[in-house]
């Protein structure tokens, strides 16, 4: 395993910390026996930003009690080498924890990508509900949509029919996935499809149809097909 031999020194704590927002280290090797800040505050404000919270931390100090060690886990430390260390043994920490920060950070960025997945899914979702509900006389037609993830199987539609009847669709497709809200578009167009129009009927008059059976006839072109 190959490391960039490129290294930045601190001579106090609160240098550290004005070190690690200007260079973004990679890994950090911290002693706790410092002027100005000791090696704990530096660990915790660094735990406590998120701009550096993933940064691993290995404490390397003469303070090697058990409860510095303790202390230093509990604070967020990778690892905690007491002084004098062996050579060997730091690197193979070193290697260690970078290889932990570089798995962090593959999971990271597919993490962000699933959220952009789930964000397109869910803008295709809202772009195929309806934008406007039919105006009829007598009528006050409304809805509201929420999913109570990012995407949902939930669908509505509402539109009149070629005789001027209104048709209100109301679906749950099941699932919370990508897959299930992009199957929901599909459902709800082929509905309105199949409902408004003759193209998939066939020999058959689908003016002449009520609307319960205009229903059943589209339910009928979805199953068969």
């Amino acid at each position: 395993m190959m490391f960039i031999n490129t290294t930045f020194a601190a001579i106090n704590g609160q240098a550290a910390l004005d070190k690690v927002q200007s260079e973004a280290p990679d890994l950090i090797l911290l002693d706790i026996m410092m002027p100005i800040m000791d090696g704990f505050e530096v660990l915790s404000r660094l735990k406590a930003n998120p701009d550096t919270r993933d940064i691993p931390v290995i404490v390397i100090s003469a303070s090697n009690n058990l409860q510095s060690v303790v202390r230093g886990i509990q604070l967020g430390a990778e690892d905690f080498l007491p002084k004098p260390f062996e050579p060997v043994l730091l690197h193979a920490r070193i290697s260690s924890s970078m290889q932990k920060k570089r798995l962090h950070d593959l999971e990271q960025l597919y993490l962000k990508g699933l959220e952009r997945e789930l964000e397109i899914a869910r803008e295709i979702q809202m772009d195929f509900l309806p934008y406007e509900l039919p105006k009829v006389d007598g009528w006050e037609i409304a809805a509201y949509f929420k999913a109570a993830r990012e995407v949902a199987g939930d669908f509505y539609d509402a539109f009149l029919l070629p005789d001027g009847k209104l048709t209100c669709v109301v679906g749950d497709v099941c699932g919370k996935e990508v897959g299930t809200a992009l199957f929901m578009t599909l459902f709800r167009s082929l509905i309105r499809a199949t409902c408004t129009t003759d193209y998939f009927s066939g020999q058959q008059d689908v003016q002449a149809l009520t609307t319960s059976e205009r229903l059943q006839h589209s339910e009928y072109f979805h199953s068969s097909r």
